[in-house]
């Protein structure tokens, strides 16, 4: 071999050391980050979970007044439902019982009228004659 493929290997091995060093240096660099990592995210869910917590709680509460608020409006619909009902049944009532008597009471109210009207009639004629 050459004096020149001694350099070049030379070249190559010092160049594999060096890369060597910098992986090892990655290496550790990288085991650092990830104990800096977990640590954080350690600390983020001691951080975050009261107010996961509150979140869940306030959750909870939500659904039940949702669920009351559900409650009431069947109440409700059950009684505008019932409140329709009497209704339709008071004015079927009112239909059966008071149109009828209302109309023989116009009916009686028009004869009287008729008979006030033919008296005033016969009044005048007789007046006249």
């Amino acid at each position: 071999m050459d004096v020149l493929s001694f350099v070049f290997l030379g070249i190559i091995a010092t160049a594999a050391v060096v890369q060597t060093g910098f992986l090892i240096s990655l290496m550790r660099e990288g085991r650092k980050t990830a104990r800096h990592l977990d640590a954080f995210t350690e600390k983020l869910g001691r951080d975050l979970e009261p107010s996961l917590q509150d979140l869940s709680r306030a959750s909870r509460n939500l659904a039940e007044v949702s669920e009351r608020a559900a409650s009431q409006a069947r109440r409700v619909d059950d009684l505008v439902s019932e409140g329709m009902n009497v209704a339709e049944k008071a004015l079927r009532m009112t239909q059966g019982i008071l149109l009828p008597v209302g109309g023989r009471i116009a009916a009686l109210a028009v004869t009287v009228r008729a008979l006030r009207r033919v008296r005033k009639v016969t009044r005048f004629f007789r007046r006249l004659f």
